[in-house]
């Protein structure tokens, strides 16, 4: 079974990464989206997150709960979208959708980020979203 965690959503996104982008860069990239970085962690820990074995560090979801919508899309459309491949920002979007409708454990009502419009069930039937607030 998929199951969408960071890791996979890290995983994704690296493998549609612009060339000479690093794991570390992605995932700076990500947490300044909650202006945050990775310069206070073990320097293992991007590629632990994109692997699966160590959670997202508490403090950098507490930040991420204390963002609003509007400011991580508008860093996210700036940081992490520029390093991914124009080439590959659909099939990243097909790649959640994916995961999506395998993943049995989230119904389809639950909202999958921070609005409303993003639930399960929305974004595994319709054909339009942005990257960044996706």
């Amino acid at each position: 079974m998929k199951r969408l965690c960071f890791g996979t959503l890290m995983h994704i996104l690296y493998q549609a990464r612009n060339q000479k982008v690093t794991i570390k860069s992605l995932c700076d990239a990500i947490f300044s989206s909650n202006a945050q970085t990775t310069e206070s962690y073990d320097s293992s820990l991007p590629g632990h997150l994109k692997s699966g074995h160590n959670n997202v560090p508490p403090d950098v979801i507490d930040a991420a709960r204390n963002t609003s919508f509007e400011d991580a899309e508008k860093i996210f459309q700036t940081k992490v979208v520029s390093l991914i491949k124009d080439s590959k920002r659909e099939p990243v979007v097909r790649a959640i959708k994916d995961i999506l409708r395998e993943y049995s454990n989230i119904q389809d009502q639950t909202v999958i980020g921070y609005i409303e419009g993003y639930e399960k069930i929305n974004i595994t039937t319709n054909s339009t979203f942005s990257l960044s607030a996706l």
